[in-house]
């Protein structure tokens, strides 16, 4: 990367961030929240003040950034008098580890995908009985779409992650269907019950045969609007 691109990369993009993947690559990582207004600019003014013996605005700081920042970083002395200050200040110390603290957690918090927050609050809902594996997908769905998320995971990834997390925190309380399940869905034009479309589910281990039987896809997704189906289920975000 060129000097300059590295200027612009620096400067302009103060308001970037960076995507944590919950993978061990985010041990490279030291995430530190930068307020409105409290950005680089915001300090260098006073360091400019104390330097010069007058005041200046943010804005003349930005545009001091801008005139010298790239001259100071190509130049090699000035480089290396910046790395030798380094070594001498921290030498004989170990290697840092990367910084993990409240705005780590800030970032993870604010990037959680959809799926890590709607399957615990589907399966932790008190009134929770049992539900289509399919209804539950197409709500991680209309949820990830009404966040903007770009890569939805496949209904068979999806499916996993939620074995998993009833694998490690409700092994013994939630079961799986795991064969075709014929439901009675209610007719509300004719009021009666007819014989539904078959369903492959997950239900309590106290849930009746008879509640188990009966769809309740309605309690989940709103598909009044069949263009635009809304999720109603606890919310997964």
């Amino acid at each position: 990367m060129s000097c300059s691109g590295l200027d612009h990369h620096l400067i302009e993009q103060d308001e970037g961030g960076i995507f944590l993947d919950r993978s061990g690559a985010d041990r490279r990582y030291s995430i530190f929240h930068v307020e409105a207004k409290r950005d680089l600019y915001f300090w260098l003014t006073p360091i400019l003040n104390a330097a010069t013996d007058r005041e200046h605005t943010v804005e003349e700081a930005t545009i001091w950034l801008k005139e010298h920042f790239e001259g100071i970083l190509c130049d090699k002395t000035q480089v290396s008098h910046w790395i030798h200050a380094l070594i001498e200040k921290h030498k004989g110390k170990s290697i840092p580890l990367a910084y993990h603290g409240d705005d780590f957690h800030r970032m993870m918090d604010i990037q959680k995908p959809v799926e890590e927050s709607l399957i615990p609050d589907v399966f932790n809902d008190p009134e929770f009985s049992h539900i289509n594996r399919v209804t539950l997908y197409e709500g991680y769905k209309i949820l990830s779409k009404n966040d903007e998320r770009q890569n939805i995971l496949s209904s068979r990834y999806f499916y996993a992650r939620v074995r998993a997390w009833l694998k490690a925190n409700k092994p013994d309380m939630i079961s799986e269907i795991d064969k075709q399940h014929r439901q009675k869905e209610y007719d509300s034009g004719n009021r009666c019950w007819i014989e539904g479309k078959t369903a492959w589910l997950w239900h309590t281990n106290t849930a009746r045969e008879s509640t188990i039987k009966t769809a309740n896809d309605h309690k989940y997704v709103d598909t009044s609007d069949r263009y635009r189906p809304t999720w109603v289920g606890p919310q997964g975000r």
